[in-house]
């Protein structure tokens, strides 16, 4: 979340203030870095972000309709916004503390806790 919100996300706003970089190039990239070679999207999915892919994917079907760098950078600054937020959620409100009610267990207890299982 970090990298594609604070990382990918600001520099792709950055290069859209360039004079010289035209909307459909601006456009282009944007998919390459974004779902291109590697969909980040999906990923965040596979990670458990369920809606992410789909969130994605309408970010991605919207840039064909922008006809300008004003609305570009509307769209992924709306974008980025949520991405990040979405990574303060996982590192700030996620409740990390449940992870103390799901302790690991090393082999020997479950070995334990089968020879239990077996004896009853």
């Amino acid at each position: 979340m970090m990298l594609v919100g604070a990382d990918v996300m600001y520099r792709l706003l950055k290069i859209s203030k360039y004079e010289d970089m035209e909307l459909a190039t601006l456009n282009r990239m944007t998919r390459e870095f974004l779902t291109g070679t590697f969909n980040v999207f999906e990923f965040m999915t596979d990670l458990g972000l369920t809606n992410m892919h789909q969130i994605g994917q309408m970010y991605s079907d919207a840039l064909d309709t922008l006809t300008t760098k004003d609305e570009y950078v509307e769209l992924t600054g709306a974008m980025m916004t949520y991405v990040i937020r979405m990574h303060r959620w996982i590192h700030f409100i996620f409740p990390w503390n449940l992870g103390v009610a799901f302790p690991h267990r090393k082999p020997a207890e479950v070995l334990a806790f089968s020879k239990v299982v077996a004896a009853a």
